[in-house]
């Protein structure tokens, strides 16, 4: 729509200029901005992969890939990702995947599973030919003692130390498929272990952890603590590949009462719960030599700063000026705690 006005020049006759009326942007609808979110390369990706033919949903998997992806920055893909693992319907993708939830339900009937060549549509339980599982099931945690997964051992390409290793790992542990975000946080900005002495990896997984202690520090005991079988025959296996000598994975119950640690990096079991966490770390941290120090790695969106106070008060209260709790390095959506122990 145009109007025409009328200016009047410093020489000349009147002139007439042509304005045109630009209509008033209107916001976009909430459920357009998700949807165009929804359709974001990764999270696709996401959904996809999970819902592979014959591979179940691990809806622990993804809310860990969520947070991974929350804490490189990008917090609306990993919104997506959460929705997702809650209950969402992808229109144009017809991925029917609301039977997902992040606790095990009973499956409905007639919403058990979706048809591949029909993509959304309901078919009936008993029929099997040419469709995705994706119910939800009880999946296997990392901090679970023996995994109910197959224990299909794979080789994994990672760098630890400063060097190019090849490791393996398998499903039912923590981050099998790679050195996770928090993991590599503390691992690039730890300063460098003590040469000797006992150091300590508490939930150590697959070992990215330990190894990279024992690397760095050839001559001293390496101790990987984890209450998952699987992943302590991982680090034992990873260990001795790599030459690593002087190194006892067992579980806390193994560890003998009378050791004591020059050096603690742990990148703690967050999801055991706060009460279970807060046990774990008063278990170990007061087995710190002195002058050893403990460094541990925390999503800040998962409760990094209220445990740097609980630390400081509980130790406080236990051991009146034997520890000193501090934030070594802040980055990539983590912090990375200090607990040192006086000399």
């Amino acid at each position: 729509m145009c109007r025409q006005v009328a200016r009047r020049g410093s020489r000349g006759p009147v002139k007439s200029t042509s304005v045109t009326r630009v209509p008033k942007r209107t916001p976009r609808a909430t459920n357009q901005r998700c949807s165009a979110a929804a359709h974001d390369h990764r999270a696709v990706l996401v959904v996809l992969r999970a819902a592979d033919p014959g591979e179940r949903v691990d809806t622990v998997k993804l809310l860990d890939e969520a947070q991974e992806v929350a804490a490189e920055g990008h917090f609306w893909k990993a919104n997506v990702v959460r929705h997702i693992c809650q209950k969402v319907v992808c229109r144009k993708c017809s991925l029917n995947i609301s039977s997902m939830r992040r606790a095990p339900r009973a499956p409905r009937p007639g919403v058990a599973t979706v048809r591949a060549d029909q993509p959304g549509t309901t078919v009936p339980p008993s029929s099997h030919a040419s469709s995705v599982e994706v119910m939800a099931k009880q999946t296997d945690h990392y901090f679970t003692a023996e995994p109910a997964s197959a224990a299909e051992r794979r080789e994994l390409r990672v760098h630890l130390a400063g060097r190019e290793v090849i490791v393996q790992t398998a499903p039912g542990i923590f981050c099998p498929d790679r050195v996770d975000i928090g993991t590599a946080a503390l691992l690039s900005e730890a300063p460098v272990p003590p040469q000797k002495g006992n150091l300590l990896d508490i939930g150590s997984g697959w070992g990215p952890i330990a190894l990279s202690l024992g690397l760095h520090s050839p001559d001293a005991s390496i101790w990987a603590v984890d209450v998952n079988q699987r992943a302590l025959a991982l680090a034992r296996d990873n260990a001795k590949t790599l030459g690593i000598n002087d190194f006892h994975a067992m579980t806390p119950d193994e560890v003998p009462a009378d050791i004591r640690f020059d050096a603690i990096w742990s990148n703690p079991p967050i999801r055991v719960g706060k009460a279970a966490l807060h046990d774990l770390l008063m278990t170990w941290l007061p087995r710190l030599t002195p002058g050893g120090t403990a460094y541990l790695v925390v999503q800040k969106n998962l409760g990094s700063d209220s445990l740097q106070r609980w630390l400081t008060t509980e130790l406080e209260a236990r051991q009146p000026g034997a520890f000193t709790v501090g934030r070594h390095a802040t980055g990539r959506g983590f912090r990375l705690l200090s607990v040192r122990r006086a000399p």
